[in-house]
């Protein structure tokens, strides 16, 4: 699929929606142009659908993908470890490509990646890279899906949640990682907030989740639907997983199949009509917000006419 089957499927031609971004412009709509931006990168997505992991920092992220796709392509560690959004997709080949927020990209090899995702050896991105991409044989199940590590969210490094959000209106689909030792904090509702502008489907995965007993897994999981439920008035799916060996922890194995078999999978499968739908929802989204802050502009305007 190119972006022309998109548009197809959209029943849009780039002249009907051309008119809503000149609006963002003349009115000088700023808070829009992340909407602007979000459903332009829909349009390119060449039927690909990028699956954005976002959470806390030590939530477990990159152990998440990593754990997915069978291979450590992502360092991991006991400090800030993800400084860039890192994307893993398909190559029959492995191979790895950095693009800087300059626009060069430069290819390097599997050994160089902690040299600039790493907060280690890129503090606060002193390399201005604006994204990594991993391509690797172990992604071959997952087709068109490509999966974004995104630096953790509340650390002390104000850097990586600054990146966290730039990247936060791309994602089509987005799972949001929640640990186990500290379930939905305000921080993570507000996370599933923001990403609700973009992505048509948000999803939470409790990481961590051996470190509980099942009686304290099934308070956990209540707590967290029910959290969901309060905040955003929909059911949003929980998903308990655990990246250690299956032989430490039983349930381990459960969990990681049934992420695969009820999401993961199916997601795959349909990735080309899912491409189509999020540029839909985020099509959307953008001419509802265009609309809320024309009618806005236009009471402010009246009232300004009557002051006078």
């Amino acid at each position: 699929m190119n972006s022309a089957d998109i548009h197809t499927g959209l029943e849009l031609s780039p002249g009907d929606y051309a008119p809503v971004e000149r609006i963002v412009n003349e009115y000088g709509f700023v808070s829009l142009r992340a909407n602007v931006d979000s459903f332009r990168s829909s349009l390119n997505s060449v039927g690909r659908v990028e699956v954005g992991i976002f959470g806390a920092f030590k939530a477990g992220k990159s152990s998440l993908i990593n754990s997915i796709i069978g291979e450590t392509a992502l360092p991991v560690g006991v400090v800030p470890v993800t400084a860039v959004p890192t994307h893993v997709l398909f190559g029959e080949s492995p191979g790895v490509s950095v693009e800087f927020k300059d626009g060069a990209v430069r290819d390097i090899s599997p050994g160089e990646i902690e040299q600039y995702v790493s907060e280690r050896f890129n503090p606060s991105n002193t390399r201005n890279v604006a994204a990594v991409s991993i391509r690797t044989p172990s992604m071959r199940e997952y087709g068109r899906l490509i999966f974004t590590d995104t630096p953790g969210i509340g650390s002390s490094i104000s850097g990586n949640t600054d990146e966290s959000m730039r990247h936060l209106p791309f994602p089509g689909i987005a799972l949001v990682a929640v640990s186990s030792l500290q379930p939905m904090s305000e921080d993570d509702i507000e996370l599933v907030s923001r990403l609700s502008e973009h992505c048509p489907e948000v999803s939470l995965v409790l990481t961590k989740s051996d470190l509980l007993s099942d009686g304290e897994l099934a308070e956990v999981l209540s707590h967290l639907k029910a959290q969901a439920s309060k905040a955003f008035n929909r059911e949003i799916p929980v998903f308990p997983f655990s990246t250690v060996a299956s032989d430490k922890d039983a349930r381990a194995d459960a969990w990681r199949k049934n992420l695969f078999s009820s999401f993961l999978v199916p997601l795959a499968d349909e990735a080309s009509k899912k491409a189509v739908d999020i540029a839909v929802y985020k099509f959307r989204r953008l001419l509802e917000r265009t609309a809320e802050l024309l009618e806005l502009s236009l009471v402010a305007a009246e009232a300004d006419g009557s002051d006078r």
